[in-house]
């Protein structure tokens, strides 16, 4: 079956953890920065809604999420903590949350959209799509991850 084959493929291998936090991290970032920019560009006779600082909000979030993973999983003195099901519930759930950040990113590039803060809002939600990308193929990596610790038990 077609889906089994892709997600048993090479890339969600446990051996691309590493690389795909750094992608998260790096793209998160990307994403924050790209966020405080909108706000800064904002034209003044725009009032301020929640798709101005969503991307800032969920890039903290995700911050917190990754901390999380991160700390658990490498720093002793937390390990105790760490849950291998716990990463994975994160990291689906920053999909979708990444997902609302792109979809309120373009949905207000449609509604107004004036000179440079017209380009970030695009820019804000092609780099939340990414961002949503990346998490799910942490998210499917962590699975693969808790469900081979549930069955062996190592």
């Amino acid at each position: 079956m077609w889906i089994r084959d892709f997600f048993n493929n090479r890339f969600f291998e446990h051996h691309w953890k590493n690389k795909v936090f750094i992608a998260q991290v790096a793209l998160t970032t990307l994403a924050f920065i790209l966020g405080i920019a909108k706000v800064a560009t904002r034209p003044s006779n725009i009032p301020m809604n929640r798709s101005d600082i969503m991307a800032i909000t969920m890039s903290i979030k995700s911050y917190v999420f990754l901390a999380y993973e991160h700390f658990t999983q490498k720093v002793d003195k937390f390990k105790r903590f760490g849950s291998l099901k716990t990463n994975a519930i994160l990291n689906t759930i920053d999909v979708v949350f990444w997902m609302v950040v792109m979809g309120l990113a373009f949905s207000m590039v449609t509604r107004v959209c004036i000179g440079a803060n017209c380009a970030i809002g695009v820019l804000v939600g092609l780099v939340s799509l990414l961002v949503a990308l990346v998490n799910f193929w942490a998210a499917v990596i962590a699975w693969k991850v808790h469900r081979h610790f549930k069955s062996t038990a190592v």
